[in-house]
């Protein structure tokens, strides 16, 4: 199975950079499953998101994404300082401003065009 999802740790920083795949449910959930990990085992820190490369996720793993919100709500919320989505394209970057302006998440988040607009 491949591997969705690059994630690495630095300092009080997990950086997760995706590939330009889209993954199957099972390769999505692996993913998650990694990122429980983090959640579980690591104390205040920030996830930046590079979706640089990504494709848009299906909409069943959008629903996975959703729910492993909701599952670690109050883990995301004691845990990570901050939440960075790191994407180019305008349109997307709107959409998931609108998404987290009506759905926000249990923590401060930021989303960017590029790592360098990063405000850490």
């Amino acid at each position: 199975m491949r591997k969705y999802g690059d994630i690495n740790w630095n300092e009080n920083v997990l950086l997760v950079s995706y590939p330009s795949f889209e993954p199957t449910t099972d390769e999505y959930k692996e993913y998650l499953q990694r990122l429980d990990q983090f959640l579980t085992q690591k104390d205040s820190f920030s996830i930046v998101y590079d979706t640089s490369l990504s494709k848009y996720l299906s909409a069943e793993n959008r629903i996975q994404q959703s729910k492993w919100v909701k599952v670690n709500t109050e883990l995301i919320k004691n845990r990570i300082t901050k939440m960075t989505f790191v994407i180019p394209s305008i349109s997307v970057r709107l959409v998931l401003k609108t998404i987290l302006t009506f759905s926000p998440l249990p923590c401060p988040h930021e989303v960017v065009a590029k790592m360098e607009d990063i405000k850490m």
